[in-house]
């Protein structure tokens, strides 16, 4: 996925998204992988976010993979990006 106008950490963000959504094997890019990148290697902005709510990383990617859902059965096309994520990248 190409997002030109971003920075190097939110392109990061968006790999790294990319990388859970197949490790969960689903077959979209939601807004809870772009969480769950950000707690598994949270920006300096996002860190201090966390910090500030007293929310430790770990605790919020633990919390994110049990609430998200088991893969649907599904022919493989490669990941889509829902909705909602592409109005959040926007």
């Amino acid at each position: 996925m190409k997002f030109p106008l971003l920075d190097a950490a939110a392109r990061a963000v968006i790999t790294l998204a990319e990388q859970e959504c197949r490790n969960a094997s689903h077959y979209y890019l939601g807004t809870e992988h772009l969480l769950l990148a950000m707690a598994i290697a949270p920006p300096p902005d996002v860190a201090r976010f966390f910090a500030a709510q007293g929310v430790q990383p770990w605790q919020v990617k633990h919390a994110l993979r049990d609430a998200m859902q088991t893969p649907f059965e599904r022919t493989w096309q490669g990941v889509i990006i829902t909705e909602r994520t592409k109005r959040v990248l926007e």
